[in-house]
């Protein structure tokens, strides 16, 4: 019994074992595969790259070349004087590309190899790229200041300062320069940035400074032609309103080539026919009857800005449409029109008292009250048809709505009555008696409805 139940479980191993075997020989039908740029997977940095000083940016392409996305767990560089930014977040999607920009900054002199690791879950992770360059002890021997050297009021240029270190390399100093102007009346400039302004007409000595050394350089830069006044214009996108209707103002103020959109409230708004049109602080201009007004904006120090023309137009009826509960009557029968006026705003509803008038094409088919719209039947053999329209005072007429009556005929029964003869017997058949003769009389209309009428 002790042998079966060894044999059993050797047994079991074996086909577990064979199992996990099997599954490691099959391949995955969605293998992740990432491509790298440089494919010889190596960035080559300065051999002389002073202490301290970051070098230009080198870039690695990351490129997934797999079905679906990879997840990308870290990118780091093994030494600090390597430093890295990216692209590339935590997920990669498929055939998408993300890089990522290095810098050298040495700490030391001599070779700083280091390594850039690409982890994520595709094929081949993690991927690696080998990081070369040495430190010197290399000394700034000079910085040169590089830009546009004359300048309108107003406008601005970007200087630079690029240095120059024993063994000739070069690298831009204009982030870890004190700069500073001669002459701030004519030109300023940004102590930390370089960026210069022009102020007034006249002529400046530039000064770059490198932080903590002893290296520095000047340049001169001039400014010519007139400072333009400060102005304030006043616009807006609707020029012309209908009557009820708004639009809403802007404000502008350029001074010294800028120009900044200022909140209406910090300017003073004017309507110059005020009957037409108002104006509040808010830059809402509302609209009071048909007719133009200037509106304007001044502001203390500013010469008040040019008028703008705003055009009121009056609220008018484009179009009329009726209806009515039903499209055929019977002979006397009423129909109910109704009205609706479009106006040019866009806006529609029931026309006022007395503007719409109300006809009827053939009175003897349907007469309609010309005022409130109640048609009515008339009654006709034959029966027909009418176009009843509504008409706005000066204004358009609505389509024409087509009204059906019904024709009728009307049968009396007894068709020939017959009376006893001599007076008395005619006293006794319509006397107190119940001697009567009854008459019926039936309507059958051109739709094959009968009624008794």
């Amino acid at each position: 019994m002790k042998h079966q139940v060894l044999y059993s479980r050797i047994r079991a191993f074996t086909l577990l074992a064979g199992a996990a075997v099997l599954v490691a020989l099959v391949p995955s039908a969605h293998a992740q595969t990432v491509t790298i740029a440089p494919t010889s997977r190596s960035l080559a940095f300065s051999t002389s790259q002073p202490v301290g000083i970051t070098s230009a940016t080198q870039t690695v392409t990351i490129t997934n070349s797999g079905t679906t996305a990879v997840t990308i767990s870290s990118i780091a560089s093994s030494l600090l004087d390597y430093s890295q930014t990216t692209t590339c977040g935590t997920s990669l999607a498929a055939k998408a590309s993300c890089t990522v920009s290095i810098v050298f900054t040495p700490t030391a002199t001599g070779s700083r190899p280091g390594r850039l690791t690409i982890t994520d879950n595709a094929t081949g992770s993690p991927q690696t790229i080998t990081l070369t360059g040495s430190g010197s002890l290399a000394t700034l021997t000079s910085i040169a200041i590089s830009g546009n050297a004359a300048l309108t009021p107003g406008a601005k240029e970007q200087l630079r300062a690029t240095g120059t270190y024993s063994g000739g390399l070069t690298t831009d100093l204009t982030g870890l320069s004190t700069w500073t102007s001669s002459n701030t009346g004519a030109v300023t400039v940004g102590s930390t940035t370089g960026l210069a302004t022009g102020v007034a007409t006249g002529t400046t000595t530039i000064t770059a400074a490198v932080t903590g050394t002893t290296i520095k350089n000047t340049g001169s830069l001039s400014v010519s032609g007139t400072t333009a006044a400060p102005s304030i214009a006043i616009s807006t996108t609707t020029p012309s309103i209908i009557v009820g209707g708004t639009a809403q103002f802007t404000v502008t103020l350029t001074n010294n080539g800028a120009t900044q959109t200022l909140p209406p409230a910090a300017v003073k708004l004017a309507s110059s026919n005020p009957a037409v049109a108002t104006i509040a602080s808010s830059g809402v201009a509302t609209a009071l009857v048909a007719g133009n007004t200037s509106i304007t904006a001044t502001l203390a120090g500013v010469p008040t800005s040019a008028p703008f023309t705003l055009t009121v137009t009056a609220k008018t009826a484009t179009s009329v449409t009726l209806a009515a509960p039903a499209t055929a009557i019977y002979p006397l029968g009423t129909d109910q029109f109704t009205a609706t006026v479009h106006y040019n705003d866009g806006t529609s509803g029931a026309p006022a008292a007395n503007t719409v008038t109300f006809a009827s094409s053939s009175p003897t088919i349907a007469t309609i009250n010309a005022s409130t719209g109640l048609a009515t039947g008339v009654a006709t053999a034959a029966g027909g048809t009418t176009n009843i329209t509504a008409a706005v005072t000066g204004g358009p007429t609505s389509a024409p709505f087509a009204l059906s009556v019904r024709g009728v005929s009307i049968v009396v029964t007894p068709a020939n009555p017959a009376f006893p003869l001599g007076l008395a017997n005619a006293a006794l058949a319509f006397g107190p008696t119940n001697n009567s003769l009854p008459f019926t009389a039936a309507a059958t209309y051109t739709d094959n409805t009968p009624r008794c009428v």
